[in-house]
């Protein structure tokens, strides 16, 4: 019984300590989902660019404003910190923003500070 109960416990130790490598791994988005976010922000700032070449922002501020509000919707101070989880989330939200832009509604310009 000794021998059993010795040998489940080292089982459970392993088990948790896969579970815990693959929740550091998941805590954050994968490079793949990262490079997808940087894909289709860099997409919405172009589209944004293209149909309002007048506008008084510069890039760096569109993509800036893109950017925050991603992170304001996640809740995150960096984009790459929303929980690879939520990648489906991420991925929607960045496809109603380019629907939008390529609706013609352009976001507003926001306050920077």
């Amino acid at each position: 019984m000794v021998t059993l109960l010795e040998g489940l416990l080292g089982r459970q130790e392993t088990s948790e300590t896969v579970v815990a490598r693959i929740d550091e791994r998941t805590a954050h988005l994968t490079p793949q989902h990262a490079q997808y976010v940087r894909e289709m922000v860099d997409r919405i700032v172009q589209e944004i660019d293209r149909r309002s070449p007048g506008r008084p922002l510069t890039y760096v501020q569109v993509y800036a404003q893109v950017y925050g509000r991603l992170k304001r919707h996640f809740r995150v101070a960096k984009y790459d910190q929303v929980s690879d989880e939520r990648f489906e989330e991420v991925k929607t939200w960045l496809q109603e923003e380019w629907r939008r832009v390529r609706g013609g509604t352009l976001p507003e310009q926001e306050g920077l500070f």
